[in-house]
């Protein structure tokens, strides 16, 4: 999901310079390298070492955290993206670290930054689609959404 979202922002972002953080900085300069070496450079980061993070995001407009489990990474980062007073997005999933991220949301307004949580596409963009559709519609009981990835071995 990170190659998705650091090729969507160069697509879309003209002017748009890219650090790819991470803990293997092999893997990121690789990743940086097919992207756009021009644009995208790799550096080390620990989201579990508050001083490596907040070296490796300080001075950004916006962090995209791609890592999971978002139940133990959102945190840490978003507390660098305060500290660092950098914007947050983040593609997280789970109701546990929803509930966490949210519970900082005075923090982050008082550091003056936005900090938008599960913006994947569940939740985040199947959300905005369903609603689009109840709206589209004259009354909805129920809106029932199945999330199937992968191949299913047949059933013996």
């Amino acid at each position: 999901m990170a190659q998705v979202a650091a090729k969507t922002f160069l697509a879309m972002i003209g002017d748009c310079r890219l650090v790819l953080a991470d803990y293997d900085l092999a893997k990121a300069s690789n990743v940086a390298a097919l992207l756009d070496p021009d644009r995208a450079e790799a550096v080390f980061a620990d989201i579990y070492d508050p001083d490596v993070l907040r070296e490796a995001i300080r001075g950004s407009d916006l962090v995209a955290n791609c890592t999971g489990p978002y139940y133990r990474t959102g945190r840490p980062v978003v507390e660098a993206c305060i500290e660092e007073k950098v914007n947050y997005i983040d593609l997280g999933d789970d109701e546990e670290s929803a509930l966490e991220l949210l519970s900082m949301h005075e923090r982050a307004r008082e550091a003056g930054i936005t900090a938008l949580i599960c913006c994947g596409v569940a939740p985040g963009l199947v959300n905005v689609v369903a609603r689009e559709c109840a709206l589209q519609l004259d009354e909805v009981e129920s809106i029932d959404l199945a999330w199937v990835t992968g191949s299913t071995p047949p059933k013996e």
